[in-house]
This record gives C-alpha cells, sequence and structure tokens, in this order.
C-alpha cells in the first residue's frame, strides 16, 4: 500500500499557498503597508522552518540521553564533612541585612560587602546568607580559602542554596583541586538539573580535571537545555578537539560561529582545527575572519603564518613574521626559529 502521508504534506502545502495568495491579493487592494508586510511573510516561514530544521540538526548532534551524574547527590561528605539538619536561620527578620548586602554585591564593593556580612553573622551567626555573602567577598578579593571556609559554613547550615554550591565549585576551581569543584557542581546540578549553566560548569570542571568524556557529556546536556549557548559550544570544540575527533570540533565551533559570528577566538579556534585536518585553505579562511574581528591578535598571525609556510607561499610568511614583530617580538622570534630559518 502507498504511503499517504507525502500526498498530504502535498495538500497542506497547496491549501497554505491558496490562503497566503488570498491573503496577499487582500492586503494588496486595502493598503500598501499591509501588502509589504505579508509580502515579507513567505521569508518568515522560510526562516522558520530553516531555522526548525536547524534545531533538528542541533539534536540529533547532542543526543536525547542524558550523562550520568557522578555526584551522589546525597552524599556530601567529600567537599562538606558535617552539616545540620538543615534549618540554618534565613528569616524574613533580616532583611534589611539582605538588601544592604545585595546593594554592595551590584556595586562589587567587596570590602564594603564583608565588612557589613561580618556584622550580620555576629548578630546572627546561624544565618547561612550572611555566611554566602562572607565567601563572595573573600573571593572577590582573592582570598580563596577564606571563601572555601565561609561557603562551607554557609552549606552547613543550609543544603539547598543552589547559587552557593555554584560558588563552591568555582573557588575550588581557581585553588585547581578540579575533583573537589566538580562534586560542588555536582551538587549544584543535583539541585537546578534544568540549569543549563550548573552543566556547564560541571563540564568545565570535567574539562580541567582531564576528563574529556565527562566534559562532552555535560557540554551535551547544558546544550539540550539551551541551544544557543554559545560557551558550551566552544568548550565542547575544544574538549573534541582534545580527544581528536576533529570533525565533531568544527562542527561545534560552527554551531558557536552560528550563535555569535562575531567571536574572533572561535574563529580562531577553528582554524587551529582545520590545521589538525590538513584542511589548510579553511584554516586561512578562518585566521583571516578572526584577524578582521581582531586585527591584533599575535597568535593567529603566527598559526597563519605557519599554514602559509605548509603551503610554500614564503611572500605571505614574511607578511605574517612582519605582523608579529610589531604585535609580539617573542612570538615572532620564536616564529622565525621554527619556521622561517629552517
Amino acid at each position: 500500500m502507498d504511503d499517504p502521508l507525502p500526498r498530504i504534506r502535498k495538500r497542506r502545502k497547496r491549501m497554505r499557498m491558496r490562503l497566503l495568495r488570498r491573503a496577499m491579493d487582500y492586503a494588496l487592494v486595502s493598503s500598501p503597508f499591509i501588502f509589504l508586510a505579508y509580502v515579507s511573510l513567505p521569508h518568515i516561514i522560510l526562516a522558520h522552518a530553516s531555522d526548525r530544521s536547524t534545531k533538528r540538526g542541533i539534536q540529533n548532534q547532542l543526543g536525547s540521553e542524558q550523562p550520568a551524574l557522578l555526584t551522589d547527590c546525597q552524599d556530601m561528605s567529600p567537599i562538606l564533612p558535617t552539616h545540620t539538619d538543615n534549618s540554618g536561620d534565613i528569616s524574613l527578620s533580616a532583611s534589611h541585612w539582605v538588601s544592604d548586602a545585595v546593594r554592595l554585591e551590584g556595586n562589587k564593593d567587596w570590602p564594603a560587602l564583608l565588612k557589613l556580612a561580618q556584622t550580620w553573622v555576629a548578630e546572627r551567626p546561624t544565618d547561612a546568607r550572611a555566611w554566602a555573602f562572607i565567601g563572595e567577598s573573600y573571593f572577590y578579593q582573592g582570598q580563596a580559602k577564606n571563601a572555601l571556609s565561609a561557603y562551607s559554613k554557609a552549606l552547613s547550615l543550609k543544603l539547598d542554596l543552589s547559587p552557593v554550591w555554584n560558588n563552591l565549585g568555582n573557588t575550588y576551581v581557581s585553588l585547581k583541586q578540579y575533583d573537589l569543584a566538580i562534586q560542588a557542581y555536582g551538587q549544584f546540578v543535583c539541585r537546578e538539573p534544568q540549569n543549563n549553566k550548573a552543566w556547564y560548569n560541571l563540564g568545565t570542571s570535567y574539562s580541567y580535571s582531564g576528563d574529556h568524556t565527562q566534559a562532552v557529556a555535560a557540554y551535551k546536556q547544558a546544550l539540550r537545555l539551551n541551544s544557543r549557548y554559545e560557551p558550551a559550544w566552544n568548550n565542547l570544540g575544544s574538549t573534541y578537539a582534545s580527544l581528536g575527533h576533529f570533525e565533531q570540533a568544527v562542527t561545534a565551533y560552527q554551531e558557536a560561529l552560528h550563535v555569535n559570528p562575531k567571536n574572533a577566538q572561535s574563529w580562531y579556534n577553528l582554524a587551529g582545527v582545520y590545521i589538525s585536518l590538513k584542511d589548510y585553505y579553511k584554516a586561512i579562511d578562518s585566521y583571516r575572519q578572526s584577524l578582521t574581528l581582531k586585527p591584533d591578535q599575535g597568535p593567529a598571525w603566527y598559526g597563519m603564518g605557519i599554514v602559509y609556510a605548509r603551503l610554500g607561499d614564503g611572500k605571505q610568511v614574511r607578511n605574517a613574521y612582519d605582523k608579529l614583530q610589531v604585535l609580539d617580538a617573542a612570538l615572532a622570534d620564536r616564529f622565525f626559529t621554527e619556521t622561517i630559518l629552517p
């Protein structure tokens, strides 16, 4: 038996076109402004269809299976040895403290925020929010170990403060304690599994720890939740490149550039992957795109010079060297030693 689906689709398409023609005929006799709006309608329809097709392509690339979360959501012992019964004081009577703290946080006045939060803690020592603000102010003043102590105290009083788990992860990353960062971000994900940035931060900590497979899974989950989250596409590309999956890296960087075509770093990263694939002309084109957006990038001129050397274009190699001498003398010397001198 013939499949009726193609006939149904054709019939629906003809019906839509008839309705569109009637609307345009009506608009033409009614008002030129309405007509102009309807003239644009086919393009909008086509763009919408293209967008749906792109989304389907992204979904196919990312898959639908959620990654296994290695963190035990019930076990905080690796990073929080002791905690209370989750009854920390967060009553509304401290609202005046909160409003002042939020104002200072918005102004990024970290010394003043620290002073305020310490006074707050002296008055209300079991208020988890006060300890969280102390941790934040210490972190942004470069005192990561003091920040850890304050964040841990906040979480020992109130476990479900999701942003504090995130901040704790950030602090562990700053101390290069990536395994503990994974645990902290994992607790953040446990509490906010629909937060794409939580998955992104977890992926970043996996990348730093060298577990690229888990990083890919976390970045993909971040992108399933928000397919236009450019940092996740960029990091996914870098992680694929680290794994030697260069074709997949190209696709990820292209998705990042689809979201933001003016990101010079994305073009630069894409060029590097094309070099790995020995697709030198595409690498040159990507470097040129990057340099158009940010002409003073020494590494981009260096990379492009390397590609031209492999293609045997001495004139362009010399041009890249001349640019490097102006932008970065040390990089120019390295380029001369490795590329021109031999």
